[in-house]
Parts: C-alpha cells; sequence; structure tokens
C-alpha cells in the first residue's frame, strides 16, 4: 500500500523506528492472512498499523508490481536483493518532496511446494 507522508506511522516524530525491527507482529497472520501488530513503539496504534494494508480511501492507496527474485541451485533458494528498492517512486501519493516515496509496505503472495525436511525464511 502507499501511504502519505502524513500518515501517523510514517515521517513521525513520535517513533523512533527505523531499518530492520524485529518483534513488531505477531507469528501467526490473522483471517485475512495479513500481519498482526504486537506493540513495540514502531506504529501509533494497532488501529493505525491495520492501515498498512488494507486499503483505505483517503488514507492509503493500493497497486501492484512484479519482483524478479533469483534461483540459487547450489542452495535450493530464491532470494531478491535490490538496494535501490524503492517500487513506488512518484506513484500513489507521489514522493512528497523527497527524493524516494518510501510511504509503502509490501505483502507478498507466492505458491511453492513444500517437501518434508525443507523450511521457509522470510525476513
Amino acid at each position: 500500500s502507499g501511504l502519505p507522508a502524513a500518515h501517523s506511522d510514517f515521517n513521525s516524530n513520535i517513533l523512533s523506528c527505523s531499518g530492520l525491527t524485529k518483534g513488531m507482529v505477531q507469528t501467526t497472520l490473522d483471517s485475512d492472512k495479513l500481519p498482526v501488530y504486537v506493540s513495540n513503539g514502531c506504529a501509533t496504534s494497532a488501529a493505525s498499523f491495520a492501515q498498512w494494508y488494507k486499503p483505505i480511501p483517503n488514507v492509503n492507496q493500493q497497486g501492484f508490481t512484479k519482483m524478479v527474485v533469483s534461483y540459487d541451485p547450489s542452495t535450493s533458494t530464491y532470494t531478491y536483493n535490490n538496494n535501490q528498492f524503492f517500487p513506488i517512486d512518484k506513484l500513489y501519493f507521489g514522493n512528497e518532496q523527497k527524493l524516494h516515496n518510501f510511504g509503502f509496505t509490501l505483502q507478498s503472495h507466492n505458491t511453492f511446494v513444500s517437501r518434508p525436511g525443507q523450511t521457509l525464511t522470510v525476513g
């Protein structure tokens, strides 16, 4: 979802989170297959966090993009690696006078076959 800079959880002077934030969500998804917020100071409330993943008029905008992953047969892993990952630059609410649009969340849907002994690691 594209979220405006004015959203209470983005570009806030109140919240002190940046970069990778572990422990922000429960280990299981809700009935809509969305993350469930755990209070850790990185969102103003569970209600504001819920706005990150559900399209809400005048609050956020939803869009879709393709991400190409690479497969490494020696480790049987798929990876996506892009240090300049700004998939919604100039889209939705725009860059809001910034070089890049940092106000987005990512939700990924994939299909895979699980075999005994294999693990799935995300993060």
